[in-house]
């Protein structure tokens, strides 16, 4: 399904996306609510499920804010 160099891609995708969070000014109150969140439905409803959940209101979000 996916090569190593794409595991490779997406490992690194994920090394950033940590890096982000650490270094980014984010609420760390609000990741931990979503973190337990997702860690709640995720065997039920998926990552992939859950990604769209989360998308849909940043989208909504970022309508609000005029983005």
């Amino acid at each position: 399904m996916f090569t190593e160099a794409d595991k490779q891609k997406m490992d690194d995708a994920a090394a950033d996306a940590q890096n982000d969070i650490v270094d980014s000014s984010v609420d760390l109150e609000a990741l931990r609510v979503v973190a337990n969140w997702w860690k709640k439905w995720v065997p039920k409803a998926g990552h992939r499920r859950l990604g769209r959940v989360l998308l849909e209101h940043a989208d909504k979000t970022d309508k609000v804010n005029g983005k």
